[in-house]
């Protein structure tokens, strides 16, 4: 990220647009997430439904590695000012 990219990010909140992966890869990494959460649920019962979608980094190995892709740790780490990071959480918005 170079230092206009970091001004936006101060200013709006997020940085981008950038292209993490390609629309078809994106698809194809959708439907194993789905497959991934409705296999390997963390708990059965109807209270504890909101945790099916976080911190799946933990045991859904791509989650893990799209969270860690070099082009979000490297903006992460710019925004931050260091390469000392640490993927303590994950969260899954989609519909």
């Amino acid at each position: 990220m170079n230092n206009q990219e970091i001004a936006f990010f101060n200013e709006h909140g997020f940085a981008g647009l950038f292209t993490l992966l390609t629309e078809e890869e994106m698809k194809l990494v959708y439907c194993e997430i789905l497959k991934g959460i409705n296999i390997l649920k963390f708990f059965t019962n109807k209270k504890y439904r909101v945790y099916e979608k976080r911190n799946r980094h933990l045991d859904l190995t791509l989650i893990s590695r799209l969270c860690l892709h070099f082009a979000i740790v490297e903006r992460v780490s710019k925004i931050l000012s260091t390469d000392d990071l640490t993927l303590w959480h994950s969260n899954l918005f989609f519909a």
